[in-house]
C-alpha cells in the first residue's frame, strides 16, 4: 500500500494552554532582575452593547467554538451514510494539508476524550503527518466513494471529499474532546480531492473559494469563540465585522502549501525587530506566535527595551501592565498588534511576581508562524482562488441571534485543566 508521507504539510505546533512554564524564576534570577509589586493591570476595556454587530447564523455563517482557554478554534462536523451522522468537533487548521479524524481503531490516551468514527469503509493509501513531535498515522476515506456525507454545521455537504481516518493522534488530544483537524492549506488538485474549500465550491454548495474568520469578540458567550464564513459571504460581512477595507497579502509559493506571506517591516516605538523580510505562516491551529529564536528576543527587545525576561528554551515574560502596539508591514500594508495580544497568564511566584508569559516563543524555525494570537485581532479572508490573505481590524464585538445555541453545546474540553506546552 502507497505511504502518503504529509510531514511538511503539517507545522510541527500544538494548541497551548498555558505559556507559563516552571524554570521562568531561574532566569530572573540570570538577569539580576528583582521582583517588585504588582502594579495595577490596565484591564480589557468592556465592549459596549450599543455598538455591537449583529450577526445571524445561516448555511455558510457558523460558529467557532473554543475552550476556556482560548486555545483551540473548532467546528462541528456530521459524518455518516444513510443510518445516519454522528458529530465530530474538528479543529480549524490552516497549517495542515488534510482534514483527519480518529477511527475507532485508535486506542491511545490521545484518542480517549473525542468521538472516534466507527463505521466501515472502503480506505486508499496511507497518510503520516506530524504535530509536535507525535504522529499520526492512518489511511484516507473518499466520501463519495463510501457514499457518506461530510457536513460543516448543518448545510455545508462535502460529498466528494478525501479525509484522513487516524489510528493515532497527537499526544496534545489527550486535554481536549477533539475528533480531529479540519485542514486548509493554501492550494487545491483536483485528483487529490482533500481541499475543503475546493469540493464545497466544485459542489456548488459555496459561490467562491474563500472563508473569512473571526476569533474571539462574541459578547455574553464563552463558548463562542468566532465566525466561520464561507464563500462570497466572507467579503459581503466584512463591511460589518472590520473597522476597514480589507488589505490583501499575496500568498508566497511553497513546496508546503501554506498560507504563507512575506513580511517587510516589524518594529515598535521606532525600534525595528528584523533585518530583511521574513516568511509567515498563518495558522489558526497555533494559539500563539512562533519566531526563530533571535528573532523572538529581538521582538521582546523592541517592545519592552530590558524589561522582559527571556530563559534558553525561547519562552519569554514582560510586565503585565505593559502597552504599545507593534506593526507589521505585509505586502506593503501596515497592520497593528496590541501588546496585549500576546500576553498570557501572569506568574504566581513571588520572584515573578508582576510578570505576565508572552505568547511569542521561540523556536528552531525558519518562519515566522503567526497564529490566534495574531489573527485575534483581524477580520481575515483566506481566498484559495487568488492566492492570498486579506486583514482589516476587526470590530471589538458583535452578537449573534443563536448565541444561546452554542452555549448549550459541548465543550471540546477534558474535565482536566488543560495542560499547557512549552514546544
Amino acid at each position: 500500500m502507497l505511504l502518503w508521507t504529509l510531514l511538511p504539510t503539517a507545522l510541527a505546533l500544538a494548541p497551548v494552554a498555558d505559556f507559563r512554564v516552571p524554570g521562568m524564576d531561574k532566569a530572573v534570577s540570570s538577569t539580576g532582575r528583582h521582583a517588585q509589586p504588582l502594579v495595577e493591570i490596565h484591564k480589557v476595556q468592556e465592549i459596549q452593547q450599543s455598538s455591537k454587530a449583529s450577526i445571524q447564523f445561516s448555511d455558510t455563517v457558523l460558529p467557532l467554538k473554543t475552550d476556556k482557554a482560548r486555545s483551540i478554534y473548532y467546528l462541528d462536523s456530521q459524518i455518516g451514510g444513510e443510518k445516519g451522522k454522528s458529530k465530530f468537533p474538528l479543529l480549524l487548521d490552516t497549517g495542515s494539508g488534510i482534514s483527519w479524524i480518529m477511527n475507532e481503531s485508535c486506542t491511545s490516551s490521545a484518542c480517549s476524550n473525542g468521538v472516534k468514527y466507527s463505521d466501515p469503509v472502503k480506505t486508499s493509501k496511507s497518510f503520516s503527518l506530524s504535530y509536535s513531535g507525535s504522529h499520526v498515522n492512518g489511511e484516507m476515506v473518499n466520501a463519495a466513494e463510501n457514499d457518506l456525507e461530510f457536513v460543516l454545521g448543518d448545510s455545508l455537504k462535502l460529498t466528494n471529499y478525501s479525509f484522513g481516518l487516524a489510528s493515532t493522534a497527537p499526544d496534545f488530544f489527550e486535554n481536549f474532546s477533539l475528533s480531529g483537524i479540519l485542514g486548509v492549506q493554501a492550494r487545491y488538485d483536483d485528483s487529490e480531492k482533500s481541499n475543503m474549500l475546493h469540493q464545497l465550491y466544485y459542489s456548488g454548495d459555496i459561490d467562491a473559494m474563500q472563508f473569512a474568520i473571526v476569533l474571539d469578540g462574541a459578547m455574553s458567550n464563552a463558548t463562542l469563540g468566532g465566525l466561520f464564513i464561507a464563500g462570497k459571504d466572507a467579503t459581503k460581512y466584512s463591511t460589518e465585522l472590520a473597522t476597514s477595507d480589507i488589505k490583501y497579502c499575496d500568498v508566497l509559493t511553497n513546496d508546503q502549501s501554506f498560507w504563507m506571506l512575506n513580511i517587510t517591516k516589524v518594529h515598535s516605538n521606532k525600534k525595528s525587530v528584523i533585518n530583511g523580510c521574513r516568511s509567515a505562516i498563518i495558522d489558526t491551529g497555533t494559539t500563539g506566535m512562533a519566531l526563530p529564536m533571535k528573532d523572538a528576543t529581538a521582538f521582546h527587545e523592541a517592545i519592552f527595551g530590558s524589561d522582559y525576561i527571556g530563559d534558553s528554551e525561547g519562552n519569554f515574560a514582560f510586565r503585565c501592565n505593559a502597552t504599545g502596539n507593534v506593526s507589521f508591514v505585509i505586502d506593503n500594508h501596515s497592520f497593528s498588534l496590541p501588546v496585549g495580544n500576546i500576553k498570557a497568564s501572569a506568574y504566581e511566584s513571588t520572584v515573578l511576581q508582576g510578570y505576565c508569559a508572552s505568547k511569542v516563543q521561540g523556536m528552531d524555525l525558519d518562519n515566522w508562524i503567526l497564529g490566534a494570537s495574531f489573527l485575534s485581532e483581524f477580520y481575515t479572508i483566506f481566498d484559495l482562488e487568488h492566492s492570498r490573505v486579506g486583514l482589516a481590524p476587526r470590530v471589538e464585538g458583535y452578537s449573534s441571534e443563536s448565541e444561546s445555541e452554542s452555549e448549550s453545546d459541548q465543550k471540546p474540553e477534558s474535565d482536566q485543566e488543560p495542560v499547557g506546552y512549552s514546544e
